[in-house]
């Protein structure tokens, strides 16, 4: 993920496939971790670099050159939706946690003069709301 974060700074940018496929890879592997509540110690304290490293690729690639790039962070959201409806509540809490700090993370960089070009906005409110609801349910 930082070598991924570094690149984030390679001209001309990550586009298309390259980025599709890294993404898919990262977060393939960083949501299929265990539960932050099973593991002690060494593991635990990777854990949480490994989602700190996560956060700062996903800063890096939707706040390219101090802008955000609202594709970027549609590109992002779309790879992360599905995780949302994941079978494991751990794989579902890490997306939309993401969700939820990349939304922040954007709102204080853009003014979202575009945002009918931003095609995921429905998803975005309808997400996060649907798997909270959820929890709610199950509870």
């Amino acid at each position: 993920m930082l070598a991924i974060m570094e690149l984030s700074n390679v001209k001309p940018p990550l586009w298309g496939m390259e980025q599709s496929n890294l993404l898919a890879t990262c977060f393939s592997s960083i949501f299929s971790l265990p539960p932050a509540q099973t593991i002690q110690g060494m593991e635990a304290a990777l854990n949480t670099k490994t989602l700190k490293a996560m956060d700062e690729m996903l800063k890096a690639l939707v706040c390219e050159d101090q802008k955000s790039n609202l594709v970027v962070l549609q590109n992002i959201l779309e790879f992360l939706f599905p995780r949302t409806t994941s079978k494991e509540v751990h794989g579902q809490l890490r997306a939309v946690v993401r969700i939820s700090w990349l939304i922040i993370l954007i709102a204080g960089h853009h003014k979202f003069k575009g945002v009918e070009e931003f095609r995921v906005l429905g998803q975005l409110v309808g997400c996060p709301t649907l798997c909270c609801a959820e929890q709610e349910i199950l509870r």
